[in-house]
């Protein structure tokens, strides 16, 4: 009988504990957001640089456009990929952005994408607008 408050009381922490967790994922509660996208992280790094069959590096899944280590931080972006000598695009092309990226053609927030000309040249950024 000594000991039935310190039982009570960690019945009671186990059980909001599993009652949060439960609240966590039906409604998406902190830290679910943090949990969910670091899982969605490994598993996309997992499933790039393992091979599910033999557990070696796989290398197949990466296109190699630029070493960013050979580049300059504020040159990366202009240096997203390089033209083999003589090689043109057949025309404009679209590339894919985010939050923070492509920050020096658009400072707040990033580009959601940016349009290159065929020589490689910027002709429209998308900026990202998270409050619109």
């Amino acid at each position: 009988m000594n000991r039935l408050p310190q039982l009570l009381l960690v019945s009671a922490l186990a059980l909001a504990t599993f009652a949060y967790g439960v609240l966590v994922e039906r409604y998406k509660l902190f830290p679910f957001p943090i949990i969910s996208d670091g899982l969605k992280t490994w598993q996309t790094l997992h499933d790039i640089y393992f091979n599910k069959d033999d557990g070696k590096r796989n290398n197949r899944n990466f296109v190699n456009f630029v070493h960013f280590a050979d580049v300059p931080p504020e040159r990366a972006a202009t240096n997203r990929f390089e033209f083999v000598a003589g090689d043109a695009l057949s025309g404009p092309v679209l590339w894919q952005g985010g939050r923070y990226q492509f920050l020096e053609y658009c400072p707040d927030w990033g580009c959601l994408a940016v349009e290159y000309t065929a020589t490689g040249e910027v002709a429209h950024a998308y900026p990202f607008r998270p409050n619109q």
